[in-house]
């Protein structure tokens, strides 16, 4: 009953992305099962195709309007923009649809409805409050630079040299401006524009790694580079939704080699700490997937928790109650369900009735 979940032989890192680091660290033995193992277990298709249908929307939207000046105009016209976003639906929908959407016909046109009304929501939300920090205080694009990039380049942390990582970025805009950040709070004079790099989501389950995550793909690929290295960088969650409970505000900011987020319960205030906090991280990652530790979060602890969870103890960064995928909504579930009997194995079901 006492086998040890470490593999005797080390494992090859790959080609690496945020979903296997997110993996990881919700629970080492799902990674081994889904990326080693290669198992596909459950998935949720109404989820996955809810996102698919926002991504594929908001792409084509701000690739045909990617100046803020025109997407303004389009905005007074909120009839007419509501016409286009349902027409893009509808042609995603019938893509779909010869697959195995048959069943969804029905309710397609309600459905329809209520992913334009986020949509919409969320145009507009990114229009006026794009990036937020205190009253009277936003910046916004002035221009989508890049829609569903897919970059791939090489990095070097601790001792991982020439690591594969491969990201798709929903999008990168160039800013209309930039505050900087001095002591605990930002400056109140406007200057020359920064980038953002920005990821759309269906509700508030995110992982910030994530974002800095597609910082570092984008800072190590000659492409980018040359645009990044010397920028002021944000890095934004949308989501794409008009529930109220789902509006996001935060925002990461990165400013010569800093990480600058909110301080835990004090408004407008932030705390910085060094970049190289979040590649200790990585490296920590790394070492334990090299070292094949593939213990499941039923039998021990997980012993990496998410990056900012992290660094609150150490900064007093605010509090990001950022989710984890474990075992109530792991694809393996019902595999671990098998593995009960073994008196140490104790899956974390949270029980809702």
């Amino acid at each position: 009953n006492n086998h040890s979940w470490n593999l005797s032989n080390k494992t090859e890192l790959g080609k690496l992305s945020h979903t296997k680091i997110s993996t990881y660290v919700d629970c080492p033995f799902k990674y081994y099962l889904g990326i080693e193992g290669r198992l596909n277990g459950d998935k949720d298709f109404e989820k996955f195709f809810d996102g698919l249908i926002k991504h594929r929307v908001m792409k084509e939207i701000f690739s045909k309007y990617k100046n803020y000046e025109v997407m303004s105009q389009k905005i007074l016209n909120e009839e007419e923009l509501k016409e286009e976003i349902k027409d893009i639906i509808e042609d995603i929908w019938e893509e779909y649809t010869d697959d195995f959407l048959h069943t969804y016909e029905a309710i397609k046109d309600v459905e329809s409805e209520i992913i334009t009304e986020d949509i919409l929501e969320s145009i507009e939300d990114i229009h006026r409050k794009y990036i937020h920090f205190k009253k009277g205080i936003d910046l916004t694009y002035s221009q989508v630079i890049a829609t569903e990039l897919e970059v791939n380049s090489k990095i070097n942390i601790g001792n991982f040299h020439d690591v594969d990582l491969t990201s798709r970025i929903d999008r990168v805009d160039l800013l209309n401006g930039n505050y900087v950040y001095l002591l605990d709070e930002f400056g109140d004079q406007l200057l020359p524009g920064a980038y953002s790099i920005m990821d759309y989501k269906r509700s508030k389950n995110f992982q910030s790694e994530q974002l800095l995550i597609y910082y570092l793909t984008l800072l190590n690929n000659e492409e980018w580079k040359n645009k990044l290295e010397n920028s002021d960088v944000y890095l934004k969650f949308q989501v794409v939704s008009k529930k109220k409970d789902h509006k996001n505000s935060n925002f990461i900011k990165i400013q010569k080699g800093k990480i600058i987020y909110k301080k835990h319960k004090a408004r407008a205030k932030y705390v910085s700490f060094d970049i190289n906090e979040f590649y200790r991280w990585l490296e920590k990652v790394f070492q334990n997937i090299n070292k094949s530790n593939f213990t499941p979060i039923a039998v021990k602890e997980r012993q990496i928790r998410r990056f900012l969870e992290e660094m609150h103890d150490k900064y007093n960064n605010a509090k990001t109650g950022e989710k984890y995928y474990d075992c109530s909504s792991c694809q393996f579930r019902s595999l671990c369900e098998l593995m009960q009997y073994k008196k140490d194995f104790i899956m974390n079901i949270k029980k809702y009735f």
